[in-house]
């Protein structure tokens, strides 16, 4: 996502939570659509999500560390507060 690029994924929460609208989604082990999205998008170029800059986006602003680790210092210090 750091490079704009196209991205096949499987439907996995994690993966839906990192990539949003950002990706193209495919059934959980079907490696066979999986192989079928990546030739569909060589293939036919306008298939690709047109908004590499959501990409790179996200990347920088959601899941950077210096975003995502103060979010999970705050949930550790909540739960060793509560003990």
């Amino acid at each position: 996502m750091a490079y704009a690029k196209p991205i096949v994924s499987f439907d996995l929460k994690e993966t839906r939570f990192s990539a949003g609208e950002a990706a193209l989604y495919v059934k959980p082990n079907g490696e066979a659509e999986f192989a079928k999205t990546i030739a569909d998008l060589m293939a036919q170029p306008d298939l690709r999500p047109k908004d590499g800059q959501l990409r790179s986006w996200r990347v920088e602003q959601k899941l950077q560390w210096t975003k995502v680790g103060q979010n999970l210092l705050t949930a550790y210090g909540a739960l060793f507060a509560a003990k």
